[in-house]
């Protein structure tokens, strides 16, 4: 036809005429084929027909679906109601042991049907070198179910099809026979893999989404919990005669297990308790503790007592309720700007540094982490020191965040620059003193996440 009209019109256009009519014939040729093959497939194979109709709408109304407990019963209705089988069941893998469970079956008895994963994984990377439709008949059932065979045979099964998305089994589909007491076999194996495939993809993205909106929520909870647990800590710096004070703490993840306080004595503006603790481990069991631990202490700091005799109460009550492995370092100092001296008690934890004429002095005394030891060893070991305080001094209160904190190359920041940047910022004001300090392990840690929370307090004799 091509070579006729372009003899009428002229032989230049001969090429492009033939190419035209190639495609317009070839579009009109399959889209003829297509309808006259459905024609003899419902005509002849009435079956096959309203299986691929069923089907085929259910492999675009699944991606539509929410929640996994939707999915299972759209699954359920279609292959049940629309193929009109009487056996059928979804078997789901539990992300945690890796085995699959019957979710959902209708016509089957023992609805505690297990499945371990081991030789079907094996059989699944085998059948993936030579094909991608993964169909698994009565006649495989003893390699890749041995465990379950006889309950297999028992509830009528004779095809179980693996749903699975990048290699990864994301359940099992298991089928009896047909309405007309037939096998699936041929084209019917070919639309139920397809099935399988989308509703393995249906499934995995309703997991996703499950576990992102739970993560969500976790995460909502913990800047709850982190916006509680910094309002716990002070609000503001007492006013205390002759100190200048600056505190904070930077938890390593949401919510941490460093704690510090800072409490005035009452009706005395020239007494300061400053209270410094370290729960063993991070994040919210660590906080609880920390919660715990800071009530306690706000009621045993009264006039009448000194940081030993606080320390020791505390370990008392703490004893009976802290777990075997767990424990807490503390450190607190009692101000007193009239008699110019600092009361200071450690309990296991890090030292105290002083600037003081032009250099840094160490306290480090003895003492046993609180919730280590009923009270007879606690007691014994608690060292209690009394240490003068003149003007232009200044005292640093830190966790071992700060020294411990690592860097890319897992370089610590060790005690030696803490001491440097103290040595330097002496005649700093305290805010200016704990900024200082922060900046320089932030600069330090560079892109490396934080390994510890960090808590720091500097007080200044004005």
């Amino acid at each position: 036809m091509g070579q006729s009209i372009s003899k009428a019109i002229g032989t230049d256009y001969q090429g492009l005429i033939a190419g035209v009519l190639f495609v317009v014939f070839a579009v009109f040729f399959q889209s003829t084929k297509d309808k006259f093959q459905e024609f003899i497939t419902a005509k002849f194979y009435p079956e096959q027909f309203a299986y691929r109709k069923v089907l085929l709408k259910f492999s675009s109304d699944v991606t539509t679906l929410v929640g996994l407990d939707n999915i299972l019963n759209s699954m359920t209705e279609t292959f049940v109601g629309g193929l009109k089988i009487d056996k059928f069941g979804i078997f789901i893998k539990d992300l945690d042991n890796g085995n699959l469970s019957l979710m959902k079956s209708v016509g089957i008895e023992n609805k505690n049907l297990k499945i371990k994963s081991r030789n079907l994984t094996n059989y699944i990377n085998q059948k993936s070198l030579v094909s991608k439709r993964y169909v698994i008949d009565r006649e495989n059932f003893e390699l890749v179910f041995p465990d379950i065979l006889n309950e297999l045979i028992k509830e009528e099964i004779y095809l179980i099809i693996p749903m699975i998305i990048k290699s990864k089994i994301v359940g099992l589909l298991m089928f009896g026979l047909k309405h007309s007491g037939a096998q699936f076999a041929g084209k019917d194996l070919e639309l139920l893999c397809a099935t399988a495939n989308q509703s393995a993809i249906s499934i995995e993205n309703a997991r996703l989404y499950k576990t992102e909106t739970e993560n969500l929520k976790i995460e909502k909870e913990l800047d709850l919990a982190r916006n509680i647990q910094q309002g716990l800590l002070p609000k503001c710096v007492p006013d205390v005669d002759g100190l200048d004070v600056c505190g904070e703490m930077i938890p390593a993840m949401k919510i941490g297990g460093d704690y510090y306080d800072l409490i005035p004595v009452d009706g005395d503006k020239s007494k300061l308790y400053v209270i410094i603790g370290d729960v063993s481990g991070k994040g919210l069991p660590a906080s609880l503790y920390m919660t715990k631990l800071q009530t306690m202490i706000q009621f045993s700091c009264t006039s009448d007592k000194t940081p030993k005799e606080i320390l020791t109460e505390v370990n008392k009550k703490f004893y009976d309720s802290i777990e075997r492995n767990s424990f807490i370092t503390m450190s607190i100092g009692l101000f007193d700007y009239n008699k110019k001296t600092l009361t200071f008690c450690r309990a296991g934890h890090m030292p105290l540094y002083v600037s003081r004429d032009g250099r840094i002095e160490k306290y480090q005394s003895r003492g046993l982490g609180v919730g280590l030891d009923n009270g007879k060893v606690f007691d014994k070991t608690l060292v209690q020191e009394e240490i003068p305080i003149n003007s232009g001094e200044s005292f640093t209160f830190f966790s071992d965040g700060i020294t411990e904190a690592m860097n890319e190359q897992s370089e610590l920041f060790d005690d030696g620059r803490l001491t440097s940047l103290l040595h330097k910022s002496a005649n700093n004001t305290a805010t200016e003193q704990v900024n200082n300090i922060f900046d320089s392990v932030k600069k330090f840690r560079g892109n490396a996440e934080p390994n510890d929370d960090m808590t720091l307090v500097v007080v200044k004799v004005k």
